[in-house]
């Protein structure tokens, strides 16, 4: 069994998020082509919070390796309880 840890779902909640709002920009064009400039800066904001998870979960993930203990944690899911069945 795969244990994804919530840093790296919030990740991908991120890149989701980033690309509704980029697809909002873009579809919802003036007529002159040019994006909503609002929509594309509150984009730009979520993909530097993107960039900073991505960053550290990388940092997490080699120091934690490296160094064989916790040094910055990983969130993870509770475990199911298997003992139940």
């Amino acid at each position: 069994m795969t244990v994804t840890s919530l840093s790296a779902v919030l990740a991908f909640v991120l890149l989701d998020l980033t690309i509704v709002l980029l697809t909002t920009a873009y579809l919802g064009a003036s007529s002159a082509g040019a994006a909503s400039t609002s929509t594309l800066h509150v984009a730009g904001w979520v993909e530097i919070l993107l960039a900073a998870v991505a960053f550290y979960i990388v940092l997490a993930e080699l120091a934690n390796e490296t160094l064989r203990r916790a040094i910055f944690p990983l969130a993870h899911p509770a475990a199911p309880d298997v003992s139940a069945a």
